[in-house]
């Protein structure tokens, strides 16, 4: 028995949406040793991979512990991606501020 399938891609136009450039943040922050990891862009027009995110670079990115008035501060890896300090990590119960 032979079994034939065929499919067909039709093209989705989508209509430019004018907007104002937004900030992205996102961020992998949890209670395992890090690092952890932010990553800031900007939003961009529509498409079907990321080659064209606009990284924000040379921010100044901080996770304040409220309950010990501790600040860790980021460090730019490569451009637009900040991590913690690899032994620093969150304790459960602790309130944090990015």
């Amino acid at each position: 028995m032979m079994a034939l399938v065929a499919s067909c891609v039709d093209p989705f136009a989508i209509t430019k949406i004018e907007s104002t450039r937004q900030l992205v943040v996102d961020a992998t922050i949890t209670d395992e040793p890090g690092p952890h990891t932010v990553t800031l862009t900007y939003t961009s027009t529509l498409s079907n991979d990321y080659s064209n995110r606009v990284f924000v670079t040379d921010a100044s990115i901080k996770i304040i512990d409220e309950t010990i008035d501790s600040v860790i501060v980021l460090t730019e890896a490569v451009p637009g991606k900040y991590e913690t300090p690899s032994t620093w990590r969150v304790r459960v119960g602790r309130e944090y501020t990015l």
